[in-house]
């Protein structure tokens, strides 16, 4: 018979033990995409990487290298545009979790020219900001010649919630370039979509005008 304990382990990923090399009620991320991470099948002690920030000292089990700062929960999706890192600090937020709660949107990055706004993501952890244009734009050169249709949908959608809002002439650029292959993407035979033909055409290797603008 499972104990509450038991119960709450199994839910949350995360396990209270003891070893001879750990403290007595040592907490520690038993999640398969932490011990893969960590380059052993142990669990990973948490905070884990020792981290100090409010987020970690303050929730009882929370993992920063697999949880939703916002929504606590975990996520094994990595190469996506629907989970955020910090560039910083290295904690993790579903996209959808910092839209709905204002941690994106027009800013002031560093490094952008004085006066020059665009969107940026504020980490709740350390509420230092990461800039949104480039890190889209790496995750689909990385990751879009592995995605079938349905992937590349999914992320272009995403690309669109994340720039909606956005006020900058190139932001509004990639928006409407996102919308544009959606439409195109939804017409097309499953069969046709080749990822690497889609991956030029977000690069402006084609005759498609790059959907990054430079």
């Amino acid at each position: 018979m499972f104990s509450l304990r038991s119960l709450l382990q199994s839910r949350l990923g995360y396990r209270l033990f003891c070893t001879p090399a750990l403290p007595f009620h040592t907490i520690a991320c038993w999640r398969s995409s932490c011990t893969r991470g960590a380059g052993t099948l142990l669990a990973r002690v948490l905070p884990a990487e020792e981290c100090r920030c409010n987020v970690c000292a303050s929730r009882n089990g929370f993992c920063n290298l697999c949880m939703c700062v916002i929504c606590n929960k975990f996520d094994f999706e990595v190469n996506t545009c629907r989970w955020i890192g910090c560039d910083f600090c290295s904690h993790w937020t579903h996209t959808d979790c910092a839209i709905h709660n204002g941690q994106i949107g027009m800013g002031q990055s560093v490094k952008s020219s004085i006066g020059h706004a665009e969107m940026l993501f504020r980490c709740r952890a350390c509420q230092r900001t990461s800039e949104l244009l480039g890190w889209v734009k790496d995750v689909f050169q990385q990751c879009a010649p592995g995605w079938d249709r349905d992937a590349l949908l999914r992320e272009l959608e995403f690309v669109c919630k994340i720039f909606r809002l956005s006020e900058d002439a190139k932001g509004r650029v990639l928006f409407r370039k996102c919308l544009d292959l959606i439409e195109s993407l939804r017409n097309a035979p499953a069969d046709s979509i080749n990822p690497r033909v889609i991956l030029q055409a977000l690069q402006g290797q084609s005759l498609t005008p790059s959907i990054f603008p430079g």
